[in-house]
């Protein structure tokens, strides 16, 4: 009964330390990207996920980037990340999407924020699938966007992304493009 006692004692102290979870499953992570205006399914929309480890310091915590990865969407719109697995005792967060495709808005946030969200004309739920909106820019709303990468990731693994946001670049005119940083 003691040990039981002392195990429990030290999970808690982990998880106050700065462990986001005790337990939990990560992933998968399945969605599809829809024209807001024609419902279609968009090809080649970027998606790339983020996770982040959560590291205790004195002031409260830092945040340094642990994996991402990046895929495009296929004919029919979907995507499905397949996440980290089982976590035990991790300070791994839950992973961080951008969303992007040239000529469309940026959705961008985390999953879980995402599910929250009900009510947002953005992304819809069929199950543990979520349905993102994007919506087509004008001219001028492309203009006014905020088209920054994800700070601190490897821009290897974030090639696709580099690439929209360049052709989006070139069609509004731009002459200063991101290049491949590494």
């Amino acid at each position: 009964m003691l040990h039981i006692i002392k195990l429990l004692l030290i999970f808690s102290i982990l998880a106050c330390a700065g462990c986001t979870a005790i337990c939990r499953i990560d992933g998968p992570y399945e969605g599809k990207v829809v024209d807001a205006e024609t419902k279609q399914p968009l090809e080649g929309v970027v998606v790339l996920g983020v996770w982040h480890k959560t590291q205790p310091n004195f002031a409260g915590s830092t945040f340094k980037i642990y994996d991402s990865i990046e895929m495009l969407t296929g004919k029919n719109g979907e995507f499905k990340i397949p996440g980290k697995g089982l976590m035990l005792l991790s300070n791994i967060d839950e992973i961080d999407l951008v969303i992007f495709k040239a000529q469309y808005n940026k959705i961008e946030g985390r999953w879980s924020d995402f599910k929250t969200n009900i009510g947002s004309k953005n992304i819809h739920w069929d199950g543990d699938k979520a349905i993102f909106y994007l919506s087509k820019l004008n001219y001028n709303d492309r203009k006014k966007r905020s088209l920054g990468l994800p700070l601190f990731l490897d821009t290897k693994k974030m090639r696709n992304l580099i690439f929209e946001i360049n052709k989006d670049l070139k069609e509004l005119g731009y002459d200063l493009y991101i290049e491949d940083l590494n």
